[in-house]
């Protein structure tokens, strides 16, 4: 029995097999990240102005604001945790059921990268071809 074939398990993580799927981990996370704290939504507002020696008007204010304070904590990171947990899938299964759940992931990602393409989906296309290639580089 050869040395690698002792070394292996069913869950084991090798560099040769899973950077691919590890890299697009790491990058939906590092996006899911910087998409809860960037000044991302927009939110406008009408108030008055009361400006001295100048009559009241209207004012009409913009303000930019992160999906966290848009939409609080609950909402934010549950819409972002989600393709998180789909890029992980891929490394926390079992080697030899490795590659049909990163082709899955990979779907999953790429199919919510077109129907989210209007607001943050495009954010995720990286994640989504690096699963595809750690998807067709997994041995069975």
């Amino acid at each position: 029995m050869s040395q690698q074939a002792v070394t292996r398990n069913r869950w084991s993580l090798t560099v040769s097999d899973n950077r691919w799927l590890f890299a697009a981990f790491l990058l939906t996370l590092a996006v899911s990240a910087a998409l809860l704290f960037l000044p991302l939504a927009e939110r406008t507002g009408v108030g008055t102005s009361m400006e001295a020696g100048q009559p009241a008007g209207t004012v009409e204010t913009t303000d930019r604001e992160s999906l966290l304070e848009a939409a609080g904590w609950g909402a934010a990171a549950a819409l972002l945790l989600i393709p998180v947990a789909v890029a992980a899938a891929a490394l926390v299964t079992p080697r030899r059921a490795r590659r049909p759940v990163a082709i899955a992931s990979a779907s999953v990602l790429g199919i919510s990268v077109i129907l989210g393409a209007a607001s943050v989906g495009l954010f995720y296309l990286p994640s989504a071809i690096l699963l595809v290639i750690g998807a067709t580089r997994q041995r069975d």
